[in-house]
């Protein structure tokens, strides 16, 4: 992920717990506010997320991530396969 952040020149947050908030809020679901003290105002975790997904920088980093969690099971880092939902 480092080569993703590095255009990004954050006057006052550290990048790395910016991030970590974000995936912290991804995984419990938790409120923006209940974001615990130690990631810093929950505040500048908002606005780096949302600016990574303005940018387009959670796509980016999601795919990199599943590959590297497919590549790690021996699994061939695109899938063969996929599933197409139809709605009508």
């Amino acid at each position: 992920m480092a080569p993703l952040l590095a255009g990004y020149d954050p006057l006052t947050a550290d990048l790395c717990e910016m991030v970590n908030a974000c995936l912290y809020l991804e995984k419990t679901g938790c409120p923006w506010r209940y974001l615990p003290t130690d990631f810093g105002p929950w505040e500048t975790g908002r606005t780096w997320h949302d600016r990574f997904r303005a940018d387009g920088l959670w796509s980016e980093i999601a795919a990199l991530l599943t590959w590297a969690v497919r590549q790690k099971r021996g699994r061939p880092a695109e899938p063969k396969t996929a599933i197409l939902e139809r709605r009508v």
